[in-house]
């Protein structure tokens, strides 16, 4: 199961709503169920689910579906996607479970696959339509500018961002205390020159990772991510994920996982967070990001649990601006 939060662009209708699901969550999902939460007449959370998954939590936990009660949803949309025979029972299951929770359903909509052109059809309007461009809605725009990246065609694709390329570079070694502000300010630099179109070289990787080995330098840049640069080190550490062996690549995984928390992208944040445990299962900060992606945190208070390390900054003489 994959948990996105709200998109900014504005969604009204049925046929909208199905071709924003992409956007939602960065690659086109396939025979699962998608329940998108809103509240306050805005869309709050989507979450994907298996069809045998989306029937389980209707008969013992709706509410991992519709939020607990620190972020419950007002009404929830449901959309079935694939030809599995199953859909329809997971559709079914979850409107009666929705209901019996005094949760109001305002669309039940039913799609073979998210493709331009395609059919959907909705049963509780009894209205239906076709599906337009998923890649160039508004929900993608907004997609593209907040994480830098389209909507890619399906889970697999995205994957690549994090998977490792054989380059192997190992790590520097890790800096002490005394030189960990130096280690920040290399990692800010290299976002720089990396947004400005200059690829990060084997050098590079190689002293980013060696300072992720440092937890005070780790730690801040989990800091970054807290203001206005935090996509330029998502892009700068997932390079470094595909390229760096060993301990430093579970600590760079790691990184990406966060940041992808706090911009709320759910399925690069499971791709990574996967990739940092198989790198290190029991690595503490990776453990931490999945508890708090169990428990269904939201990003808002997950950002306020690692608040704290905007100190580490202010004790480095680093001012990074929001």
């Amino acid at each position: 199961m994959a948990t996105v939060a709200k998109n900014n662009a504005a969604i009204r209708g049925a046929g909208a709503l199905v071709t924003a699901v992409p956007a939602f969550f960065g690659f086109t999902p396939d025979e699962c169920l998608v329940v998108v939460r809103l509240a306050k007449g805005a869309l709050a959370a989507a979450v994907r689910i298996d069809f045998d998954a989306a029937i389980r939590a209707a008969e013992h936990d709706i509410s991992s579906l519709v939020g607990h009660e620190d972020d419950r949803a007002d009404m929830v949309a449901l959309i079935g996607i694939g030809v599995n025979s199953r859909r329809d029972d997971a559709l079914n299951a979850v409107a009666a479970a929705c209901l019996a929770d005094g949760m109001y359903v305002t669309a039940t909509i039913k799609v073979d696959r998210i493709a331009f052109g395609e059919r959907w059809i909705d049963h509780s309007s009894k209205t239906e339509g076709l599906i337009d461009d998923p890649t160039t809605c508004p929900a993608a725009l907004d997609s593209l500018i907040e994480r830098g990246r389209g909507v890619a065609s399906d889970r697999e694709e995205l994957r690549i961002e994090v998977t490792a390329t054989g380059a192997n570079i190992v790590a520097g070694k890790a800096p002490s205390n005394a030189g960990a502000a130096r280690a920040v300010r290399a990692v800010l630099a290299a976002m720089d020159r990396h947004m400005n179109g200059h690829p990060l070289s084997d050098a590079d990787v190689a002293k980013l990772a060696g300072g992720l080995l440092n937890k005070r330098v780790r730690d801040a840049v989990v800091a970054i991510g807290l203001t206005g640069r935090r996509e330029a080190a998502r892009a700068v550490f997932a390079d470094v994920t595909r390229r760096v062996c060993g301990p430093a690549r579970a600590e760079a995984a790691t990184i990406v996982a966060v940041l992808a928390y706090f911009a709320c992208d759910g399925a690069l944040l499971r791709m990574a967070l996967e990739e940092a445990q198989r790198e290190a299962p029991k690595h503490s900060l990776a453990l931490m990001v999945a508890y708090a992606l169990d428990m269904q945190i939201h990003p808002t208070k997950f950002e306020e649990a690692l608040a704290p390390s905007r100190q580490i900054l202010a004790e480095l003489g680093i001012v990074v601006p929001d």
